[in-house]
């Protein structure tokens, strides 16, 4: 039950390869007892969640506040010299 929940929320699984978990469509299945191959699958999805926070670093309120700035100082500039 818990993956048809999760399924119509749109959050991710990962499951054992038991009963049917193909059939309600696990995003990420393992073989029972194969720890080596969970602990991949969770090491994969650690690094893709470390990949986008890496992307996303430089984001912040105080950069987007200078670049709004920065273009209202430019629309200024842009009605002044009509």
């Amino acid at each position: 039950m818990c993956l048809v929940e999760a399924n119509s929320l749109g959050v991710p699984v990962i499951a054992a390869d038991v009963g049917w978990v193909r059939d309600l469509g696990a995003d990420w299945i393992f073989t029972p007892g194969n720890c080596q191959m969970l602990a991949d699958i969770l090491d994969g999805r650690m690094q893709v969640r470390l990949n986008r926070r890496r992307g996303v670093q430089h984001i912040s309120w105080e950069n987007y506040a200078t670049r709004v700035c920065a273009v209202v100082e430019e629309l200024k500039h842009a009605t002044k010299s009509r």
